[in-house]
Formats: C-alpha cells, sequence, structure tokens
C-alpha cells in the first residue's frame, strides 16, 4: 500500500467513462502535464498516474493528481476543430504505425529466412568484420 493510493483512486474515479480507449473519441485533459493546460489523453490514466508517482518529485505527485482530470464542459469550436482535426490525424497515424510494426515483424522474419545468403554477402562486403551473428563484438 502507498501513501498515494487513495489519490490514484481519486483520479480513477475522475476518469470513469472517459479513459483512453484507442478505438474511442479523444479524451481531453486538464494539467495532463505540467506545461500543458488541456491535451489529449493517449494512453490509459492509470499508466499517467503510475508515472507521475514513481518518476516526479514529492512535492509536485499531489498537486499533479489533484488537478488531473478529463475536461466535461463545451470546448470553444475553435478547439473543438482543431480537436477533431486532431483526432482523424492521430487515428491515421495510429493505422499506419500498426501497419508499420507489422511490416517490421515481417521484416524480421526475411532477415532469419534468408540467413545464409546474407552471411555470405556480408562476408564479402565487410571482410574481416566482427560480427557474430547477432552483434558486433567490441574487443578491449
Amino acid at each position: 500500500m502507498s501513501k498515494y493510493d487513495d489519490l490514484r483512486a481519486e483520479v480513477i474515479k475522475r476518469f470513469e467513462g472517459h479513459d483512453y480507449d484507442p478505438n474511442g473519441p479523444l479524451v481531453l485533459v486538464w494539467h495532463l502535464h505540467h506545461d500543458m493546460l488541456l491535451e489529449p489523453l493517449e494512453e490509459r490514466i492509470a499508466n499517467r498516474i503510475a508515472w507521475i508517482i514513481a518518476r516526479k518529485p514529492e512535492s509536485e505527485i499531489p498537486i499533479r493528481l489533484k488537478w488531473l482530470r478529463p475536461v466535461r464542459g463545451v470546448l470553444p469550436n475553435a478547439v473543438t476543430i482543431a480537436v477533431k482535426r486532431y483526432e482523424a490525424a492521430w487515428k491515421e497515424y495510429s493505422s499506419k504505425w500498426t501497419q508499420c510494426g507489422l511490416a517490421w515483424e515481417r521484416y524480421k522474419v526475411a532477415l532469419k529466412q534468408c540467413n545464409a545468403e546474407l552471411a555470405t554477402l556480408h562476408d564479402e562486403e565487410c571482410p574481416g568484420c566482427p560480427w557474430d551473428g547477432e552483434t558486433l563484438v567490441f574487443k578491449e
């Protein structure tokens, strides 16, 4: 049990029904970071709370957790429009990032499948290289 359990529980309760959902609408948050009044939540609020408790100065933790809260009211029109544009871009980015990750995994499979051919080509192009098959070997 940590001395911040009660504060953590209060913040979690504040975000009930307003937590990050990668497939849902953006959740806008007051004081997610110290230098921004208003930001979209890009991960579960429990992750942000844990980060604050683990890494922020002791004197800042109660203040950060006290004011960390979802926006519930109606935002100015210009902000609403900007948020919708950001949300669309974020969804596209997230989709592309997922595709990129899948492509990277396929790339790593191709490397393994072609290991012998790559080793031959590497030996030809980098004679004397200290690569041991997994890493460069640095001799002291």
